[in-house]
């Protein structure tokens, strides 16, 4: 596990002592809020390795078709949450990194170099964008591969309690199809607010900083 050491820094003296503090502080609590998060999306990672496993395992190599129907689902629920996870990250880092330049305007050297080590060219770089590309197909290869067995293996649900909704019989195949169109906007939805994530961020701290700190009220005699 890593570790890591107090960051001792010497302000200028003509700084206020206790706002230089707050602002320190609320760093710190801002990087170990962004330390969580990622740890948080990296399980997901290892979630998302599970089920490709199972898949493969059970569904290919075990003939079990109805793991492969349902696969999708599996994915779309760990895939959602991670890119969600994901979105926070960029958004903090994009916080941190105003509040790094921030920082290091007050002070006689640049100290903190995140932004410009770990920039967001370098988060999107050629590696990360190819790899891109290789996650979607598998994403719809396995969904076309769902569509395609419950086809193959249609089956017809009835109950009494479908009576209630003037229906007879419900076509399992048709429901898979929606609901795999329902996962396909799911993960183009999220994928999309990962997408514009920087962008977003960087508006909303524009903005803040255009309005202010609220004036305190007058109090009445």
């Amino acid at each position: 596990m890593p570790f890591f050491r107090a960051l001792k820094i010497e302000l200028p003296e003509s700084q206020d002592p206790s706002c230089a503090q707050t602002r320190l502080t609320y760093f710190g609590c801002l990087t170990t809020r962004l330390q969580q998060t990622i740890v948080s999306a990296q399980q997901f990672v290892y979630f998302t390795g599970l089920i490709v496993v199972a898949i493969v395992s059970a569904g290919f190599v075990g003939s079990k078709p109805l793991i492969i129907i349902l696969a999708p689902y599996a994915l779309t629920f760990v895939l959602t949450y991670q890119l969600q996870l994901i979105t926070d990250v960029e958004r903090l880092t994009t916080l941190k990194e105003h509040l790094e330049e921030d920082l290091n305007r007050d002070m006689d050297t640049r100290i903190f170099l995140e932004r410009d080590v770990l920039s967001l060219k370098y988060r999107n770089r050629l590696s990360v964008r190819l790899l891109q590309p290789i996650y979607i197909i598998l994403v719809i290869g396995m969904f076309i591969q769902s569509i395609r067995l419950s086809y193959r293996h249609q089956a017809r649900w009835t109950s009494s309690a479908l009576s209630h909704i003037h229906l007879h019989v419900i076509n399992l195949h048709v429901l898979n199809v929606i609901g795999i169109a329902v996962c396909t906007i799911i993960l183009i939805v999220v994928s999309i607010e990962l997408g514009l994530a920087h962008g977003k961020a960087a508006s909303a701290i524009e903005d803040a900083l255009k309005e202010g700190l609220p004036q305190p009220a007058s109090r009445k005699p």
